[in-house]
């Protein structure tokens, strides 16, 4: 009777494991194969703003940054290391989420969740430059408010989906245009030292 209920046991357990593993697998996924490219379908404009995407490419040995929102969010690194999952309250994580490559060779950062603040800025750490992120689709997360990320390498950022982006700081970059049209809601704007056009 007592092996009966440690095998009982055993089995519950290797059954929750299994079911873990499979919602990893489902949640990477997920990340691995949505994108910019193409959104996920959605049935109307509340479950549009349950969850997004972002993807960034990086050519830093050491990626660092912050977040706000709210759930679970899966970060996938895009060097085949494990998913990084974060729980989300609404503040910004104490804490920054760093990730260290082994080499400075692009890597594609993919970020699934409820995201409202996303700190990407390259801030001079010491005199290393962190992120040095040469390409940042965020369209796909309609739920941002605030977007940072100053001191990077990119060229182009599309923010034209973001309606409800209040706050964006996008300075010393390579922009040379920026389409701010459909962001009506936009308070704080900086831009500066890009190589803007018009």
């Amino acid at each position: 009777m007592k092996y009966q209920r440690q095998s009982k046991s055993r089995d519950a357990s290797i059954r929750w494991h299994l079911l873990t593993l499979m919602v990893i697998l489902l949640a990477s996924t997920i990340v691995f194969f949505g994108g910019c490219t193409s959104s996920p379908t959605r049935n109307n404009d509340d479950e549009d703003l349950q969850s997004g995407i972002i993807r960034m490419v990086t050519i830093s040995q050491v990626v660092r940054f912050r977040m706000a929102g709210s759930g679970v969010v899966f970060i996938d690194w895009g060097d085949k290391s494990d998913v990084t999952v974060k729980r989300l309250d609404g503040n910004y994580l104490r804490d920054y989420i760093s990730h260290e490559y082994k080499n400075n060779q692009p890597h594609t950062i993919t970020i699934r969740g409820f995201i409202t603040h996303l700190n990407l800025g390259n801030d001079d750490f010491f005199g290393f430059h962190l992120n040095r992120l040469t390409s940042l689709c965020v369209k796909d997360m309609k739920s941002l408010v605030e977007l940072l990320c100053y001191q990077n390498a990119l060229t182009q950022i599309d923010v034209s989906n973001n309606s409800n982006l209040q706050v964006l700081d996008i300075h010393g970059n390579r922009l040379k245009d920026i389409d701010l049209r459909n962001n009506k809601a936009l308070k704080t704007l900086y831009i500066s030292n890009n190589q803007l056009t018009s």
